[in-house]
């Protein structure tokens, strides 16, 4: 009888995970998205640092950041009309180190508690780290006083120091992409309500250029790559795409006309 009970059991556990499983999968979604790879070597004494973006549309991103083994992430959900890179050129370095970060930017400033003490007479304080200064608990109130644990020097950490400079390459890295990528009305490839491709087997719709024609927002209209969703609206780099035209790509301008695109 027990083998027979034990047998029910697992059947019963078989039965139960694979429940579970068809659950699983059938709630689960999977989204494709196009994500952007700047790699920044040469920039002073950093190793290379690898910078992954996703504008998942205008004003909605996520930033990644590796170098020498580590790694920061931070997604933005309302950045107004702009792509991350934008945003990221516009952002102060302090406001993105905190949002990368995931501990504390600051920390005991330990050089400022020694000198502080050493002057006012305290010459065997010298600590190095939280815990001696906890253990020199007796030293530091007679010298800071009695509420010398709420007003200790902060400073910010090696970690803040450290992305920081990272974050100055990354932005050079966009600025120089956004002076490559500036254009003057008249040299502007398309317009607001163009049809452009990327690939050359898809249709998109330019809309939202904005004034340097920078960035964009492109409703997929058509796709055979399977890269796209149609009706899918993507936030861009304008220099991605070409304008869809009787000398370039002919064949995308009849398929256009046949629906009617060209005319909106």
């Amino acid at each position: 009888m027990a083998r027979i009970t034990l047998a029910s059991r697992r059947g019963a556990a078989v039965a139960l995970t694979g429940v579970v499983r068809l659950r699983l999968e059938s709630t689960m979604n999977t989204e494709k998205r196009t994500t952007e790879t700047y790699v920044i070597t040469g920039f002073g004494d950093l190793d290379a640092v690898t910078v992954y973006v996703t504008n998942y549309k205008l004003g909605q991103g996520k930033l990644v950041i590796e170098c020498y083994g580590e790694a920061w992430a931070h997604y933005w959900g309302a950045m107004g009309d702009r792509a991350l890179q934008e945003f990221v050129l516009k952002a102060d370095n302090t406001y993105l180190a905190m949002k990368l970060i995931r501990g504390d930017t600051r920390q005991t400033d330990f050089n400022e508690i020694n000198e502080l003490a050493h002057k006012r007479g305290f010459p065997n304080i010298c600590v190095t780290s939280d815990v001696e200064v906890a253990m020199m608990a007796d030293e530091m109130a007679e010298c800071f006083g009695g509420d010398w644990m709420i007003d200790l020097p902060q400073c910010y950490t090696t970690e803040y120091h450290y992305l920081g400079r990272i974050l100055n390459a990354v932005k050079a890295a966009f600025n120089e992409e956004r002076v490559k990528d500036e254009l003057l009305p008249d040299d502007r490839p398309f317009k607001d309500g163009d049809l452009v491709t990327r690939t050359g087997a898809d249709i998109h719709r330019a809309t939202d250029l904005g004034n340097d024609c920078f960035s964009g927002e492109f409703e997929c209209l058509y796709d055979t790559s399977g890269i796209y969703v149609v009706g899918e609206v993507e936030s861009n780099l304008v220099r991605r795409y070409q304008k869809i035209t009787e000398q370039h790509y002919p064949h995308l301008l009849e398929i256009a006309m046949i629906h009617g695109w060209d005319r909106v």
